[in-house]
Protein backbone atom coordinates (compact mmCIF):
# COMPACT_ATOMS: atom_id res chain seq x y z
CA UNK A 1 0.00 0.00 0.00
CA UNK A 2 2.89 2.44 0.89
CA UNK A 3 4.37 1.33 -2.05
CA UNK A 4 1.78 2.75 -4.46
CA UNK A 5 1.55 6.20 -2.45
CA UNK A 6 4.78 6.66 -3.36
CA UNK A 7 3.84 6.55 -6.61
CA UNK A 8 1.09 8.62 -6.87
CA UNK A 9 2.81 11.30 -5.38
CA UNK A 10 6.23 10.82 -7.52
CA UNK A 11 3.37 11.56 -10.56
CA UNK A 12 1.74 14.33 -8.61
CA UNK A 13 5.52 15.61 -8.41
CA UNK A 14 6.16 15.06 -12.31
CA UNK A 15 2.72 16.67 -13.39
CA UNK A 16 3.03 19.67 -11.06
CA UNK A 17 6.56 20.18 -12.24
CA UNK A 18 5.67 19.61 -15.64
CA UNK A 19 2.49 22.10 -15.64
CA UNK A 20 4.91 24.89 -13.82
CA UNK A 21 7.63 24.55 -16.60
CA UNK A 22 4.63 25.02 -18.95
CA UNK A 23 3.51 27.56 -17.31
CA UNK A 24 6.93 28.93 -16.59
CA UNK A 25 7.49 29.32 -20.69
CA UNK A 26 4.09 30.65 -21.29
CA UNK A 27 4.95 33.16 -18.52
CA UNK A 28 8.82 34.07 -20.30
CA UNK A 29 6.85 34.29 -23.26
CA UNK A 30 4.10 36.56 -22.22
CA UNK A 31 6.92 38.80 -20.38
CA UNK A 32 8.99 38.97 -23.45
CA UNK A 33 6.01 40.29 -25.57
CA UNK A 34 5.48 42.79 -23.00
CA UNK A 35 8.81 44.07 -23.11
CA UNK A 36 8.64 44.38 -26.75
CA UNK A 37 5.42 46.07 -26.47
CA UNK A 38 6.53 48.54 -23.63
CA UNK A 39 10.07 49.31 -25.36
CA UNK A 40 8.04 50.91 -28.74
CA UNK A 41 4.95 51.64 -27.41
CA UNK A 42 7.15 54.20 -25.10
CA UNK A 43 8.95 55.62 -27.89
CA UNK A 44 4.97 55.53 -29.49
CA UNK A 45 3.51 57.98 -27.25
CA UNK A 46 6.22 60.11 -27.05
CA UNK A 47 5.49 64.17 -28.84
CA UNK A 48 7.85 63.65 -31.45
CA UNK A 49 8.45 60.29 -32.92
CA UNK A 50 11.38 61.79 -34.82
CA UNK A 51 12.98 62.74 -31.55
CA UNK A 52 12.70 59.73 -29.95
CA UNK A 53 14.15 58.05 -33.28
CA UNK A 54 17.26 60.36 -32.80
CA UNK A 55 17.57 58.90 -29.12
CA UNK A 56 17.33 55.30 -30.54
CA UNK A 57 20.38 56.08 -33.05
CA UNK A 58 22.27 58.09 -30.22
CA UNK A 59 22.25 55.39 -28.06
CA UNK A 60 23.00 52.76 -30.50
CA UNK A 61 19.57 51.01 -29.33
CA UNK A 62 19.18 49.45 -33.34
CA UNK A 63 18.90 46.00 -32.50
CA UNK A 64 17.14 45.75 -29.40
CA UNK A 65 14.35 48.04 -31.15
CA UNK A 66 14.62 46.01 -34.19
CA UNK A 67 14.23 42.66 -32.51
CA UNK A 68 11.27 44.06 -30.84
CA UNK A 69 9.55 45.30 -34.13
CA UNK A 70 10.29 41.48 -35.03
CA UNK A 71 8.49 40.20 -32.31
CA UNK A 72 5.32 42.31 -32.82
CA UNK A 73 5.22 41.46 -36.33
CA UNK A 74 5.62 37.67 -35.67
CA UNK A 75 2.28 37.96 -32.36
CA UNK A 76 0.22 39.44 -35.32
CA UNK A 77 -0.20 35.95 -37.14
CA UNK A 78 -0.96 34.26 -33.65
CA UNK A 79 -5.01 33.87 -33.51
CA UNK A 80 -4.75 32.95 -29.67
CA UNK A 81 -4.00 36.97 -28.46
CA UNK A 82 -7.11 38.55 -26.50
CA UNK A 83 -8.30 41.28 -28.57
CA UNK A 84 -7.11 44.34 -26.16
CA UNK A 85 -3.13 42.47 -26.83
CA UNK A 86 -3.96 43.01 -30.56
CA UNK A 87 -4.96 46.71 -30.58
CA UNK A 88 -1.83 47.46 -28.31
CA UNK A 89 -0.12 45.50 -30.84
CA UNK A 90 -1.88 46.76 -33.78
CA UNK A 91 -1.68 50.78 -32.53
CA UNK A 92 2.07 50.43 -31.73
CA UNK A 93 2.80 49.09 -35.52
CA UNK A 94 0.35 51.48 -37.25
CA UNK A 95 2.62 54.30 -35.33
CA UNK A 96 5.48 53.10 -36.47
CA UNK A 97 4.53 53.20 -40.19
CA UNK A 98 2.64 55.57 -40.49
CA UNK A 99 5.89 58.18 -39.98
CA UNK A 100 8.58 59.24 -42.70
CA UNK A 101 11.13 58.63 -40.39
CA UNK A 102 10.08 54.74 -40.38
CA UNK A 103 11.66 54.43 -43.43
CA UNK A 104 15.09 55.38 -42.49
CA UNK A 105 14.53 53.20 -39.03
CA UNK A 106 13.70 49.94 -40.75
CA UNK A 107 17.13 50.82 -42.84
CA UNK A 108 18.97 51.32 -39.78
CA UNK A 109 17.33 48.26 -38.09
CA UNK A 110 17.91 45.91 -41.17
CA UNK A 111 21.85 47.02 -40.80
CA UNK A 112 21.74 48.02 -44.28
CA UNK A 113 24.63 49.78 -45.66
CA UNK A 114 24.64 52.46 -48.16
CA UNK A 115 27.16 51.33 -51.64
CA UNK A 116 28.60 54.20 -53.24
CA UNK A 117 30.97 53.64 -56.64
CA UNK A 118 33.01 56.63 -58.33
CA UNK A 119 34.76 57.10 -61.36
CA UNK A 120 38.04 58.80 -62.04
CA UNK A 121 36.01 61.68 -64.04
CA UNK A 122 33.75 61.84 -60.71
CA UNK A 123 30.37 60.63 -61.40
CA UNK A 124 28.58 58.39 -58.35
CA UNK A 125 26.52 55.94 -58.11
CA UNK A 126 24.60 54.93 -54.74
CA UNK A 127 22.60 52.14 -53.77
CA UNK A 128 22.12 50.13 -50.52
CA UNK A 129 23.24 46.43 -49.66
CA UNK A 130 20.71 44.69 -47.77
CA UNK A 131 16.88 45.63 -49.55
CA UNK A 132 14.37 42.89 -49.38
CA UNK A 133 14.08 42.61 -53.47
CA UNK A 134 16.47 42.84 -55.88
CA UNK A 135 17.12 46.80 -57.01
CA UNK A 136 19.30 47.63 -60.17
CA UNK A 137 21.04 50.86 -61.60
CA UNK A 138 23.30 51.43 -64.19
CA UNK A 139 26.54 52.50 -63.94
CA UNK A 140 28.91 54.59 -66.61
CA UNK A 141 32.21 53.80 -65.47
CA UNK A 142 34.15 56.74 -67.23
CA UNK A 143 38.47 56.40 -67.74
CA UNK A 144 37.70 59.81 -69.72
CA UNK A 145 35.06 61.60 -70.93
CA UNK A 146 34.98 60.17 -74.04
CA UNK A 147 36.46 56.60 -72.88
CA UNK A 148 33.73 54.49 -70.96
CA UNK A 149 32.25 51.38 -69.80
CA UNK A 150 28.63 50.50 -68.76
CA UNK A 151 27.62 47.93 -66.66
CA UNK A 152 25.09 46.89 -64.22
CA UNK A 153 24.88 46.98 -59.87
CA UNK A 154 22.38 44.55 -58.54
CA UNK A 155 22.08 44.70 -54.83
CA UNK A 156 20.72 41.30 -53.83
CA UNK A 157 18.23 40.58 -50.17
CA UNK A 158 21.02 38.17 -49.63
CA UNK A 159 23.02 41.46 -48.36
CA UNK A 160 25.42 41.14 -51.50
CA UNK A 161 26.00 43.19 -54.61
CA UNK A 162 26.82 42.01 -57.76
CA UNK A 163 28.20 43.89 -60.54
CA UNK A 164 27.39 42.62 -64.58
CA UNK A 165 29.41 44.76 -67.27
CA UNK A 166 27.78 45.64 -70.77
CA UNK A 167 27.90 42.68 -73.21
CA UNK A 168 30.23 42.91 -76.38
CA UNK A 169 31.94 45.96 -75.55
CA UNK A 170 35.21 45.58 -74.44
CA UNK A 171 35.82 41.66 -74.15
CA UNK A 172 33.59 38.72 -75.38
CA UNK A 173 31.05 37.64 -72.80
CA UNK A 174 29.07 34.34 -72.07
CA UNK A 175 25.17 34.37 -70.23
CA UNK A 176 24.53 32.33 -67.54
CA UNK A 177 21.43 31.34 -65.66
CA UNK A 178 21.21 32.01 -62.29
CA UNK A 179 20.59 28.82 -60.24
CA UNK A 180 19.40 27.51 -56.92
CA UNK A 181 20.07 31.39 -55.68
CA UNK A 182 24.00 30.82 -56.35
CA UNK A 183 25.54 33.16 -57.87
CA UNK A 184 27.83 31.91 -61.42
CA UNK A 185 30.83 34.11 -62.41
CA UNK A 186 30.27 35.41 -65.46
CA UNK A 187 33.03 34.14 -67.90
CA UNK A 188 35.79 36.79 -69.86
CA UNK A 189 37.67 35.67 -72.08
CA UNK A 190 40.78 38.45 -71.54
CA UNK A 191 43.53 39.21 -74.14
CA UNK A 192 41.32 38.92 -77.24
CA UNK A 193 43.07 40.76 -79.95
CA UNK A 194 39.67 40.89 -81.90
CA UNK A 195 37.81 42.76 -79.20
CA UNK A 196 41.04 45.36 -78.76
CA UNK A 197 39.36 49.56 -79.67
CA UNK A 198 40.89 50.99 -82.78
CA UNK A 199 42.95 53.75 -81.90
CA UNK A 200 41.68 57.21 -83.06
CA UNK A 201 43.76 58.76 -85.80
CA UNK A 202 43.28 61.66 -88.13
CA UNK A 203 41.77 61.57 -91.45
CA UNK A 204 42.41 63.92 -94.29
CA UNK A 205 38.84 64.80 -96.10
CA UNK A 206 38.49 63.97 -99.60
CA UNK A 207 35.91 65.64 -101.69
CA UNK A 208 35.17 64.75 -105.17
CA UNK A 209 36.52 67.06 -107.94
CA UNK A 210 33.68 66.76 -110.00
CA UNK A 211 30.48 68.67 -110.48
CA UNK A 212 28.15 67.22 -112.40
CA UNK A 213 24.32 68.02 -113.16
CA UNK A 214 21.64 69.33 -115.04
CA UNK A 215 18.65 71.62 -114.54
CA UNK A 216 15.86 71.89 -116.84
CA UNK A 217 13.22 74.61 -116.73
CA UNK A 218 10.76 74.65 -118.98
CA UNK A 219 7.56 77.42 -119.05
CA UNK A 220 4.39 78.38 -120.14
CA UNK A 221 2.46 81.98 -120.85
CA UNK A 222 -0.53 81.89 -122.51
CA UNK A 223 -3.53 85.06 -123.12
CA UNK A 224 -7.27 84.84 -124.38
CA UNK A 225 -9.55 87.66 -125.46
CA UNK A 226 -13.04 87.82 -126.21
CA UNK A 227 -15.56 90.61 -126.81
CA UNK A 228 -12.47 92.95 -124.87
CA UNK A 229 -13.04 96.46 -125.54
CA UNK A 230 -9.41 97.35 -125.42
CA UNK A 231 -8.61 94.69 -127.71
CA UNK A 232 -6.10 92.42 -127.56
CA UNK A 233 -4.46 89.08 -129.27
CA UNK A 234 -4.80 85.44 -128.19
CA UNK A 235 -1.49 83.99 -128.11
CA UNK A 236 0.31 80.86 -126.71
CA UNK A 237 3.64 80.57 -125.73
CA UNK A 238 6.03 78.17 -124.52
CA UNK A 239 9.86 78.33 -123.53
CA UNK A 240 12.79 76.33 -122.09
CA UNK A 241 15.95 76.66 -120.55
CA UNK A 242 18.31 73.22 -120.61
CA UNK A 243 21.97 73.83 -119.08
CA UNK A 244 24.05 71.01 -118.06
CA UNK A 245 26.74 71.57 -116.18
CA UNK A 246 30.48 69.74 -114.98
CA UNK A 247 32.93 71.69 -112.55
CA UNK A 248 36.14 70.50 -111.46
CA UNK A 249 37.74 71.55 -108.37
CA UNK A 250 41.05 70.57 -106.94
CA UNK A 251 43.88 72.35 -104.87
CA UNK A 252 44.80 75.67 -106.88
CA UNK A 253 42.76 74.52 -110.28
CA UNK A 254 38.97 75.39 -111.22
CA UNK A 255 37.84 74.34 -114.17
CA UNK A 256 33.96 75.39 -115.05
CA UNK A 257 32.09 73.86 -117.99
CA UNK A 258 28.55 74.46 -119.06
CA UNK A 259 26.28 73.79 -122.13
CA UNK A 260 22.96 76.00 -122.44
CA UNK A 261 20.22 75.93 -124.78
CA UNK A 262 17.28 78.11 -124.76
CA UNK A 263 14.12 77.56 -127.23
CA UNK A 264 10.94 79.21 -127.24
CA UNK A 265 7.75 78.80 -129.63
CA UNK A 266 4.65 80.87 -129.65
CA UNK A 267 1.18 81.00 -131.76
CA UNK A 268 -0.83 84.23 -132.32
CA UNK A 269 -3.98 85.09 -134.06
CA UNK A 270 -2.52 85.76 -136.62
CA UNK A 271 -0.29 82.93 -137.01
CA UNK A 272 -1.74 79.80 -138.25
CA UNK A 273 1.32 77.40 -136.97
CA UNK A 274 3.59 77.84 -134.07
CA UNK A 275 6.96 80.17 -134.80
CA UNK A 276 10.00 80.13 -133.48
CA UNK A 277 10.67 83.28 -131.15
CA UNK A 278 14.10 81.50 -129.09
CA UNK A 279 16.65 79.38 -130.06
CA UNK A 280 20.37 80.41 -128.25
CA UNK A 281 22.87 77.59 -128.16
CA UNK A 282 26.09 78.69 -125.78
CA UNK A 283 29.19 76.15 -124.98
CA UNK A 284 31.35 78.08 -122.07
CA UNK A 285 34.77 76.57 -120.62
CA UNK A 286 36.58 78.61 -118.39
CA UNK A 287 39.90 77.29 -116.66
CA UNK A 288 41.53 78.92 -113.90
CA UNK A 289 44.78 78.89 -111.64
CA UNK A 290 44.97 80.07 -108.18
CA UNK A 291 47.18 83.08 -107.82
CA UNK A 292 46.58 84.41 -104.21
CA UNK A 293 43.59 84.19 -102.18
CA UNK A 294 40.68 85.64 -104.69
CA UNK A 295 42.56 85.68 -108.25
CA UNK A 296 42.83 83.59 -110.66
CA UNK A 297 45.08 83.12 -113.75
CA UNK A 298 42.12 82.42 -116.30
CA UNK A 299 41.47 81.20 -120.13
CA UNK A 300 37.82 81.17 -121.31
CA UNK A 301 36.61 79.43 -124.84
CA UNK A 302 32.86 80.60 -125.67
CA UNK A 303 30.69 79.18 -128.28
CA UNK A 304 27.41 80.88 -129.51
CA UNK A 305 24.89 79.96 -132.04
CA UNK A 306 21.80 78.35 -132.97
CA UNK A 307 20.05 75.16 -133.44
CA UNK A 308 17.05 75.57 -136.19
CA UNK A 309 16.17 77.96 -138.99
CA UNK A 310 15.77 81.59 -138.12
CA UNK A 311 12.85 83.65 -139.76
CA UNK A 312 12.03 87.63 -140.49
CA UNK A 313 8.19 87.38 -140.69
CA UNK A 314 6.43 89.72 -143.05
CA UNK A 315 3.49 90.39 -144.82
CA UNK A 316 4.83 89.33 -148.09
CA UNK A 317 5.40 85.61 -146.08
CA UNK A 318 8.35 84.36 -144.18
CA UNK A 319 12.59 85.28 -145.10
CA UNK A 320 15.19 83.32 -143.81
CA UNK A 321 17.69 85.39 -141.99
CA UNK A 322 19.88 83.07 -139.79
CA UNK A 323 20.74 79.27 -139.12
CA UNK A 324 22.96 76.98 -137.54
CA UNK A 325 26.77 78.37 -137.29
CA UNK A 326 25.18 81.36 -139.36
CA UNK A 327 26.46 82.95 -137.45
CA UNK A 328 28.09 81.30 -134.60
CA UNK A 329 30.52 83.41 -132.85
CA UNK A 330 33.59 82.05 -131.11
CA UNK A 331 35.56 84.07 -128.32
CA UNK A 332 39.21 83.18 -126.48
CA UNK A 333 39.96 85.39 -123.96
CA UNK A 334 43.19 85.63 -121.40
CA UNK A 335 43.33 87.49 -117.95
CA UNK A 336 42.33 87.61 -114.39
CA UNK A 337 39.81 85.75 -112.70
CA UNK A 338 38.46 87.88 -109.33
CA UNK A 339 36.11 85.18 -107.51
CA UNK A 340 35.77 86.58 -103.68
CA UNK A 341 33.19 84.16 -103.69
CA UNK A 342 30.81 80.90 -105.21
CA UNK A 343 28.63 83.48 -105.95
CA UNK A 344 30.70 86.52 -108.22
CA UNK A 345 33.16 85.85 -110.86
CA UNK A 346 34.72 88.96 -112.48
CA UNK A 347 36.83 88.15 -115.93
CA UNK A 348 38.86 90.67 -117.49
CA UNK A 349 41.18 90.21 -120.30
CA UNK A 350 43.24 92.81 -121.75
CA UNK A 351 44.00 90.44 -125.11
CA UNK A 352 41.32 88.52 -126.53
CA UNK A 353 40.07 87.20 -130.00
CA UNK A 354 36.21 86.61 -131.52
CA UNK A 355 35.20 85.81 -134.54
CA UNK A 356 31.94 86.01 -136.21
CA UNK A 357 31.69 82.92 -138.53
CA UNK A 358 28.78 82.66 -141.35
CA UNK A 359 28.27 79.03 -142.61
CA UNK A 360 25.47 80.18 -145.72
CA UNK A 361 26.94 83.05 -147.39
CA UNK A 362 24.70 81.98 -150.45
CA UNK A 363 21.02 81.69 -148.82
CA UNK A 364 21.77 84.43 -146.42
CA UNK A 365 23.34 88.10 -145.99
CA UNK A 366 26.32 87.86 -143.96
CA UNK A 367 26.95 91.76 -144.34
CA UNK A 368 24.49 92.19 -141.71
CA UNK A 369 26.59 90.70 -138.98
CA UNK A 370 29.16 93.01 -140.04
CA UNK A 371 31.10 90.37 -142.78
CA UNK A 372 32.63 91.82 -146.07
CA UNK A 373 30.30 90.64 -149.21
CA UNK A 374 31.70 87.00 -149.87
CA UNK A 375 33.31 86.12 -147.07
CA UNK A 376 32.56 83.25 -144.10
CA UNK A 377 34.61 85.00 -140.80
CA UNK A 378 35.00 88.39 -139.10
CA UNK A 379 38.17 88.26 -136.93
CA UNK A 380 38.02 90.82 -133.78
CA UNK A 381 40.97 91.72 -131.44
CA UNK A 382 40.41 93.74 -128.02
CA UNK A 383 39.51 94.10 -124.37
CA UNK A 384 36.80 91.57 -122.74
CA UNK A 385 35.20 92.02 -119.75
CA UNK A 386 32.61 89.08 -118.08
CA UNK A 387 30.81 89.43 -114.46
CA UNK A 388 28.57 86.87 -113.53
CA UNK A 389 26.36 86.82 -110.03
CA UNK A 390 23.91 84.13 -108.84
CA UNK A 391 22.86 84.21 -105.68
CA UNK A 392 19.23 84.53 -103.70
CA UNK A 393 18.02 87.93 -102.97
CA UNK A 394 15.10 87.04 -101.34
CA UNK A 395 13.84 83.68 -99.87
CA UNK A 396 13.07 81.52 -102.87
CA UNK A 397 13.85 84.47 -104.93
CA UNK A 398 17.18 83.47 -106.88
CA UNK A 399 18.90 85.54 -109.78
CA UNK A 400 21.14 84.60 -112.21
CA UNK A 401 23.00 87.89 -114.45
CA UNK A 402 25.69 87.86 -116.61
CA UNK A 403 27.25 90.59 -118.72
CA UNK A 404 29.63 90.62 -121.43
CA UNK A 405 31.59 93.41 -122.74
CA UNK A 406 34.04 93.75 -125.96
CA UNK A 407 35.61 96.15 -128.01
CA UNK A 408 37.92 96.00 -131.59
CA UNK A 409 41.15 97.69 -131.07
CA UNK A 410 40.78 97.94 -134.78
CA UNK A 411 37.72 98.90 -135.69
CA UNK A 412 36.11 102.09 -133.46
CA UNK A 413 37.80 100.77 -130.44
CA UNK A 414 35.03 103.14 -128.45
CA UNK A 415 32.30 101.64 -129.88
CA UNK A 416 31.25 98.69 -127.09
CA UNK A 417 29.50 95.41 -127.93
CA UNK A 418 27.15 94.32 -124.93
CA UNK A 419 25.60 91.16 -124.25
CA UNK A 420 23.80 91.58 -120.86
CA UNK A 421 21.15 88.54 -119.84
CA UNK A 422 19.48 87.86 -116.42
CA UNK A 423 17.05 84.97 -115.18
CA UNK A 424 15.03 85.44 -112.10
CA UNK A 425 13.58 82.12 -110.74
CA UNK A 426 10.99 82.57 -108.32
CA UNK A 427 10.59 79.03 -106.85
CA UNK A 428 7.03 77.77 -105.90
CA UNK A 429 7.68 74.52 -104.85
CA UNK A 430 10.79 71.88 -105.68
CA UNK A 431 9.29 71.31 -109.24
CA UNK A 432 7.46 74.35 -110.21
CA UNK A 433 8.72 78.34 -110.14
CA UNK A 434 7.59 81.23 -112.44
CA UNK A 435 10.74 82.83 -114.30
CA UNK A 436 11.67 86.02 -115.73
CA UNK A 437 13.90 86.34 -118.02
CA UNK A 438 15.36 89.16 -120.15
CA UNK A 439 18.19 90.06 -122.75
CA UNK A 440 19.68 92.98 -124.16
CA UNK A 441 22.57 92.49 -126.70
CA UNK A 442 24.27 95.72 -128.93
CA UNK A 443 26.67 94.63 -131.74
CA UNK A 444 28.38 97.79 -133.67
CA UNK A 445 28.83 95.39 -136.46
CA UNK A 446 25.02 94.22 -136.68
CA UNK A 447 22.42 96.10 -138.54
CA UNK A 448 19.28 95.92 -137.65
CA UNK A 449 16.92 96.52 -140.49
CA UNK A 450 14.18 99.36 -140.51
CA UNK A 451 10.80 99.10 -141.79
CA UNK A 452 7.77 101.44 -142.30
CA UNK A 453 3.95 100.33 -142.93
CA UNK A 454 3.00 100.86 -146.60
CA UNK A 455 -0.70 99.82 -147.69
CA UNK A 456 -0.89 97.53 -144.71
CA UNK A 457 2.07 95.79 -145.24
CA UNK A 458 5.95 96.56 -144.02
CA UNK A 459 8.22 97.91 -146.30
CA UNK A 460 12.31 97.94 -145.54
CA UNK A 461 13.90 101.41 -145.74
CA UNK A 462 17.05 101.02 -144.40
CA UNK A 463 19.41 99.43 -141.31
CA UNK A 464 20.45 101.16 -138.40
CA UNK A 465 22.93 100.16 -135.09
CA UNK A 466 19.60 99.34 -132.29
CA UNK A 467 19.77 98.10 -128.63
CA UNK A 468 18.44 94.36 -129.34
CA UNK A 469 15.80 93.26 -126.26
CA UNK A 470 14.11 90.21 -125.16
CA UNK A 471 11.95 89.39 -122.32
CA UNK A 472 9.78 86.58 -121.22
CA UNK A 473 7.44 85.94 -118.48
CA UNK A 474 6.78 82.28 -117.81
CA UNK A 475 5.61 79.83 -115.02
CA UNK A 476 6.55 76.15 -115.56
CA UNK A 477 8.28 73.14 -114.05
CA UNK A 478 11.68 72.54 -113.01
CA UNK A 479 13.98 69.57 -113.35
CA UNK A 480 17.92 68.66 -111.36
CA UNK A 481 19.32 66.09 -112.00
Amino acid sequence: MMKYFKIIVVFLLISLSTVSAQENVESQDSIRLQKAIDVLHEHSKNDSLRQALIILKENIELDRTGQALEILEEATKNDSLTAKRKLQIDSVLNTMKSDEWFTWFRELTRDSLQFSLYDVVGNQAKIWTNTPELQSIRFWLHKSPTDSLGFWVHSLPTKGIMLVPDFDVYQETQFTEFRSSLLIPIPIKENSERFKLVPFKEYEMILRPWDVGMITNIGFAQSYFENWVKGGENSIAAHSNIKVFANYKKNKIEWENYLRWKYGVMQSSDLEEFIRNEDQVELNSKYGLKASKYWYYSTQLNIKTQLFDGYNYKSDGEHKISDFLSPGYLSLALGMDYKPSKHFSLLLSPVSGRLIYMKDIEALDETVYGIEEGKHVLGELGPYFRLKWNDEIFKSVNIDTSLELFSNYFNKVKNVDLDWSTAIDMEINYFMSARLLFQMIYDDDIEIPIYKEVDGGREQIGTKQQLQFNENLSIGLVFRL
